[in-house]
């Protein structure tokens, strides 16, 4: 018989019964619903650091694509991080909340030092338009330091093999070819913006 709490071959971290997270390198990602002394205590024992966020317990417990008991999770994890990266205060007013079409016509492909790196983490999805809506309705996720996602910000989706990264157009998405200068540590957003997706 398995103990209460344990850490299954495929990564999940299994709570009473309940998947309650996934192991992703060093570090355990837990929905807070199972934020237990208990159960950091067991992640601590295991050498594993745990980041508590919401929607995971939900993610995990789908039935589709989701591992559950029996069914092999994919190698790296139910869930690929995402960076969201936005324009900083320094950047020319005029280019913010341009659609992709009109941003390239008047300057150019987006450029790296125009944007700063708002979220790193995972949001228990990598399709583009649940990630807009969970940046856009109800709570932001632990760690987001932006304003609502809107037109011009850009959606990094990464693992080990490298980055896609993808412009919030006014309808869906663009591809872009984007190389941030370097990854800095999520920072307040330059100005507050609550815009929609057109």
């Amino acid at each position: 018989m398995q103990q209460d709490i344990h850490i299954c071959p495929d990564k999940r971290i299994v709570f009473y019964g309940n998947v309650a997270g996934y192991v992703n390198g060093g570090e355990a990602v837990v929905d807070r619903l199972f934020q237990r002394d208990e159960l950091s205590l067991f992640l601590a024992g295991q050498g594993l650091v745990p980041r508590w966020e919401e929607g995971i317990y939900a993610a995990l417990s789908q039935t589709s694509g989701i591992p559950m008991e029996g069914r092999a999770a994919p190698a790296a994890g139910p869930f690929q991080p995402i960076r969201i990266w936005q324009m900083g205060i320094d950047t020319d007013p005029l280019v913010r909340f341009l659609d992709y079409e009109a941003r390239v016509a008047k300057y150019g492909l987006p450029k790296s030092e125009e944007y700063h790196c708002v979220f790193d983490g995972p949001l228990g999805t990598e399709d583009l338009e649940e990630i807009y809506e969970k940046l856009n309705d109800g709570p932001k996720p632990e760690g987001y330091s932006g304003y609502s996602l809107s037109v011009s910000d850009i959606v990094e989706l990464y693992d080990a093999q490298g980055s896609r990264f993808y412009y919030v157009d006014s309808l869906g998405f663009q591809s872009v070819p984007f190389q941030p200068q370097q990854v800095r540590a999520p920072v307040e957003p330059a100005l507050s913006r609550d815009v929609g997706h057109f």
